[in-house]
């Protein structure tokens, strides 16, 4: 095996255990010592090959950082854009992600908060919750709908 095969054979086994995009390709090529000019050539015979795709990366990733990291689609979609996707690839991402699923996942995520957060003051309390939410990444209407949501069974 020579040496230009050797980066291949060794980056698609990488790209193999899980999904990759193209620039955590380039990433891993120049930190493994690998010029730059030899990283875009395997990052592109990876892409031919089928081994990455930043389509098909970027709608994993969403649903698995909604699903499972209960981010919201502002966090993912930062996080997709520092990994340099596609803009279409990264909105076709975040409107995959199942409405109904996201609304289960983000009330179920404000609700156990909600019940943990101490507050004199229930403005505080709501406060508190906002800020939690904003940060995983959920948008302020989808932020005030679920705060009214609690609030009315709380009564």
């Amino acid at each position: 095996m020579s040496s230009r095969d050797y980066g291949y054979e060794k980056i698609s086994k990488w790209c193999a255990y899980r999904e990759r995009c193209f620039s955590e390709v380039i990433e891993k090529c120049l930190k493994s010592g690998i010029d730059k000019i030899r990283a875009e050539e395997i990052a592109n015979k990876l892409v031919a090959d089928g081994y990455v795709d930043d389509r098909r990366f970027a709608r994993m990733y969403a649903h698995a950082r909604s699903s499972l990291k209960k981010w919201g689609k502002k966090k993912i979609e930062i996080e997709l854009k520092r990994r340099a996707i596609n803009t279409d690839y990264i909105k076709e991402a975040i409107e995959s992600i199942e409405h109904e699923n996201y609304r289960h996942v983000l009330y179920h995520l404000a609700t156990k908060k909600w019940d943990n957060i101490k507050a004199a003051h229930p403005y505080e309390k709501k406060n508190k919750l906002r800020m939690f939410l904003f940060q995983k990444g959920y948008s302020h209407d989808d932020i005030s709908e679920v705060i009214r949501q609690i609030e009315n069974e709380d009564k």
